[in-house]
């Protein structure tokens, strides 16, 4: 069960929208540009349409730690933590966010491609004492993004105070709802997963301090923040994942020992020989080009690829070749033009 089965999301004004293949908000308002994620305020996200997998049994920390990009046991009760899981070529598969219980590790990840996660975990686990699954739908997963989300938590959870935490940190602020900042960038924002049994309740309580806000406002948030996602600017089979800003975002431990993909991603981190970056760019022109297309300069060479646009327009994230122009250069992306910036968090020159 879905948040959007456990509430009204269907009343009068609310527009759905499919992210991929599952069914969630679009916005809570009929006019498409009203809702916003601003400095000042805290919008509510519904983000329950994305998938967990759960891995219970004895050794699932070992297990994990042996395959994925970042050091497992530093998801504790107080906690959370990036990482992803490559390909032996060290090309993108899969990210999510571990949050650790007393009988389990919950890897939260994108809503397509989970039962392809569990197939592929079932696949390395041989004879470990673990078991991967699917979880049940029990639970429901929300987002407080925005200047005001730490302040307007407070306010819903008496006695919890936020302003100081770090990304990554892992509260309960009340049985049955995990709270955590986003370990990946405070642009991120919080996140809630709460059982059914208090979700609904907790909506309630959420909307009396933040404004319940679709998905297209979030998207276009994202990318203006320049603020990655697997599936799009972690291109899964293509991707090396530094590329988009994985170490940036505290989703890989050079230190942790072997793990599948270690070789290329350390070797591509420690020679320095990464090129292509993550950038967002400004979309100018009537008739918006799809993601997927190439981005070329004034001459008409290829340096690059659009990773994702907003649904307003305007913005989007392109993975480009940093060697191959300058700040301020005109792209062109089909038939509009295209200026290109680097995000914010960028460690790299």
């Amino acid at each position: 069960m879905t948040l959007s089965r456990l509430l009204n999301h269907h009343a009068a004004g609310i527009v759905l929208t499919e992210d991929r293949g599952a069914r969630t908000p679009a916005r809570y308002v009929s006019d498409p540009v009203s809702e916003s994620v601003d400095e000042e305020g805290a919008a509510l996200i519904d983000f329950s349409h994305f998938g967990v997998v759960v891995v219970r049994g004895e050794e699932r920390v070992d297990f994990l730690s042996g395959l994925i990009t970042n050091q497992v046991r530093k998801a504790t009760a107080t906690q959370v933590v990036y990482s992803a899981l490559l390909s032996p070529q060290g090309r993108f598969l899969w990210d999510f966010t571990i949050v650790a219980r007393s009988d389990a590790l919950l890897l939260v990840t994108e809503p397509d491609r989970v039962r392809e996660l569990v197939a592929q975990l079932n696949f390395y686990k041989l004879r470990s004492k673990v078991t991967i699954s699917e979880a049940e739908p029990e639970e429901g997963l929300l987002g407080l993004v925005g200047g005001g989300s730490a302040a307007a938590l407070a306010r819903v959870f008496p006695g919890f105070d936020g302003s100081q935490a770090g990304l990554g940190s892992l509260f309960t602020p009340e049985p049955g709802v995990a709270l955590w900042r986003d370990p990946r960038h405070a642009d991120f924002g919080w996140r809630l997963l709460a059982s059914e049994a208090v979700l609904s309740a907790l909506w309630d309580r959420l909307t009396g301090v933040a404004r319940p806000t679709g998905w297209e406002a979030w998207e276009h948030y994202r990318q203006a923040r320049c603020l990655p996602r697997a599936g799009a600017e972690f291109m899964v089979g293509t991707s090396l994942p530094l590329e988009s800003g994985l170490k940036e975002l505290n989703g890989v431990d050079f230190g942790k020992g072997c793990y599948v993909g270690q070789e290329t991603t350390a070797r591509t981190h420690h020679r320095g020989t990464i090129k292509k970056r993550l950038f967002r760019v400004g979309v100018v022109g009537s008739s918006p080009p799809p993601v997927g297309t190439l981005v070329l300069d004034a001459g008409g060479r290829e340096i690059g690829v659009l990773t994702s646009l907003s649904p307003r327009g305007g913005v989007g994230l392109a993975i480009l070749k940093p060697a191959e122009f300058s700040p301020g250069d005109q792209l062109r992306a089909g038939d509009c033009s295209v200026e290109a910036s680097r995000p914010d968090w960028a460690e790299w020159e």
